[in-house]
């Protein structure tokens, strides 16, 4: 944080869109009526290959009590896995 002529500026990098919302909260109750000038950066993370993607979005539908009772299947090199469910019972 810097302040300057009236203007206090904000800039680095943050770990999420929350600790930014955050920042840019405090810094404006800090600021008063003076200007605000954002330069913060949210990290961006390494990308995510398409297997790990679908990995964690399992993951978290496996853990989700509002899915529990739900069949749950992935697509995994072209071939279906059920990874919770009634093995084809029913419909």
């Amino acid at each position: 944080m810097s302040f300057s002529g009236g203007t206090l500026t904000v800039a680095g990098e943050v770990p999420d869109i929350a600790s930014r919302k955050r920042i840019i909260h405090l810094a404006h109750s800090l600021s008063g009526a003076a200007e605000l000038v954002d330069h913060l950066r949210v990290r961006v993370e390494s990308p995510v290959g398409d297997g790990a993607m679908r990995d964690s979005v399992c993951e978290r539908l496996l853990q989700a009590v509002d899915f529990r009772n739900c069949v749950i299947c992935a697509r995994v090199k072209g071939q279906v896995e059920i990874l919770r469910g009634n093995h084809g019972r029913g419909r």
